[in-house]
């Protein structure tokens, strides 16, 4: 072994202590609708790689045009084409090449020189690991060479393709990072996998044995928690909980307390405007807002020198917006979006006019902490311009009004009336 190479296995090992210390600090969460996605997708990206290439360079059934759009799809399958890297597994010197130059020259030429044609077989997902707090996943497979003529297999090689994962507004994203020569002997396979299991965030408050009161002004909350999340800042809210003896609690959002925080554990001091009544904190993962995670509900006092303020003057609604295209066709969807402080539950009401007297009642009962509807118009409705108001059940004082909107009749909805008459 040369000096050179001594020194390459030295980073290499370097790499790997850190990438195993990263591994125990940084989780990614996983659901069992991720688990499911992230295996279904990696396998159909690595199972469309042989189609896709054989199609595009060596099919003589394959017009032009469609050459051109296999091509962009396999392109599209890696992270970048002109920097995700392929080694090359028909050379013995393994040189590694950029994916596109792979793509376009040296394995087309191969394959077309010796009539082969290329197969993806036995994929496997091996396992999901952690490159400098990035996801990844490692699958392997045989790289056949099969012979156009016979059908025979006339060159296997062992191989393992790097996916890089990301998730982002909700949907899980697998692009080939890196095509490697699989020789298990090197320090490059000495990875360490996550475990595709579900987990959950789990919060508590400090001390364990918490007081069944805390006092407003006076007391304080040291809270931690375990997450899974990575990256993972997160954001911690206060939120207020109706105790109700006959039907379940309601939530209701009073205030964001820490943003952007970074760490598991994070000290609070109950301000002295707290008002009276039962709350808990809420963690949710800012990259991932699927991951939340919930205290046990305690109970604020507020200090005696401090009248306790009324409920309608803590309750707050606000950004009422209306979801749709200014001409509203009946019997289509609008989705009503608004924000929401103190309030347990509202009442939607459709208006008319410039006195914006009411017309209908959408719902008469909807959790505000919901923060949206989706209202299918009826075929009923009349056309005309409209407004939507929401108010809280307890304190209709506290209401949003939106901005006008049009209501069209369908088209073809009369149409089918006439045929029905």
């Amino acid at each position: 072994m040369t000096i050179i190479q001594k020194i390459l296995l030295s980073l290499s090992y370097l790499t790997l202590i850190t990438v195993c210390a990263q591994a125990q600090n940084c989780e990614w969460e996983f659901s069992d609708a991720d688990t499911a996605e992230i295996k279904r997708l990696v396998m159909m990206k690595a199972s469309q790689f042989d189609s896709l290439f054989n199609n595009t360079y060596l099919s003589e059934h394959t017009a032009d045009n469609l050459k051109k759009a296999y091509q962009q799809k396999l392109f599209d399958l890696f992270e970048n084409s002109d920097s995700s890297l392929i080694e090359n597994d028909i050379a013995k010197s393994h040189i590694v090449s950029y994916a596109k130059s792979y793509l376009n020259i040296i394995a087309p030429t191969y394959c077309v020189n010796n009539n082969y044609k290329i197969k993806w077989d036995n994929i496997n997902l091996f396992g999901i690991f952690l490159d400098n707090g990035k996801l990844k996943a490692s699958l392997n497979f045989d790289a056949l060479y099969l012979s156009q003529d016979s059908g025979k297999v006339m060159r296997q090689q062992k191989r393992e393709v790097i996916m890089s994962l990301d998730k982002k507004l909700g949907t899980w994203q697998a692009h080939i990072h890196r095509i490697n020569d699989y020789r298990e002997f090197e320090i490059l396979y000495e990875r360490t996998y996550t475990a595709l299991t579900v987990r959950a965030p789990k919060v508590r408050l400090h001390p364990e044995k918490k007081k069944p009161i805390y006092k407003a002004g006076t007391d304080s909350l040291v809270y931690q928690w375990k997450d899974s999340i990575c990256p993972n800042p997160v954001r911690v809210e206060l939120w207020h909980v109706s105790k109700h003896e006959k039907r379940k609690d309601v939530e209701s959002f009073y205030d964001i307390i820490k943003d952007e925080l970074a760490e598991n554990t994070a000290h609070w001091q109950i301000p002295p405007h707290i008002p009276n009544g039962y709350y808990q904190l809420s963690i949710t993962g800012l990259n991932n807002k699927s991951a939340r995670a919930t205290t046990e509900i305690f109970q604020i006092k507020a200090p005696d020198t401090i009248p306790p303020r009324p409920i309608c003057e803590l309750q707050v609604l606000s950004n009422l917006q209306i979801e749709s295209e200014d001409k509203i066709v009946s019997k289509s969807k609008m989705r009503i979006t608004w924000e929401s402080k103190m309030v347990d539950n509202i009442i939607i009401l459709l208006c008319k006019g410039k006195k914006n007297k009411v017309v209908s009642k959408i719902t008469p009962y909807n959790p505000a902490n919901k923060q949206y509807y989706e209202w299918e118009l009826p075929d009923a409705i009349k056309k005309g311009r409209y407004k939507i108001r929401i108010e809280s059940l307890s304190c209709p004082s506290v209401y949003q009004v939106s901005n006008t909107f049009e209501i069209v009749k369908s088209k073809n909805t009369s149409f089918f009336n006439f045929f029905k008459r």
